[in-house]
């Protein structure tokens, strides 16, 4: 079985930096609103994807993954988005960069 053993988020979403080690474990999120908890879950659908299944299709009008999944304040610059997912697999790691907001 293939498992995600660590999550790199950077300026995705509400988040601005965050590494998660997740030790192939399940895992939960909680806290406030707005703290980025919708964040943690789009950036794992982006890197195993590269879309955000909430932001586009029938219905969505003008929200779209390029405008709307990077940070607030990278908006201009939706390259620096970046989510890095770790999986490991056999006992081997392969890490999939994604940036590519389309």
């Amino acid at each position: 079985m293939i498992t995600v053993d660590r999550i790199l988020i950077k300026e995705f979403r509400g988040i601005r930096d965050l590494n998660v080690d997740l030790g192939s474990a399940n895992f939960a999120v909680c806290g406030p609103n707005g703290t980025g908890k919708s964040g943690i879950v789009d950036a794992l659908e982006f890197g195993l994807t590269g879309t955000i299944s909430r932001l586009v299709g029938k219905g969505r009008g003008a929200l779209s993954v390029k405008e709307h999944g990077p940070h607030v304040n990278s908006r201009t610059h939706p390259e620096k988005a970046v989510v890095t997912l770790a999986l490991l697999w056999q006992k081997c790691i392969f890490r999939i960069p994604k940036s590519h907001l389309r």
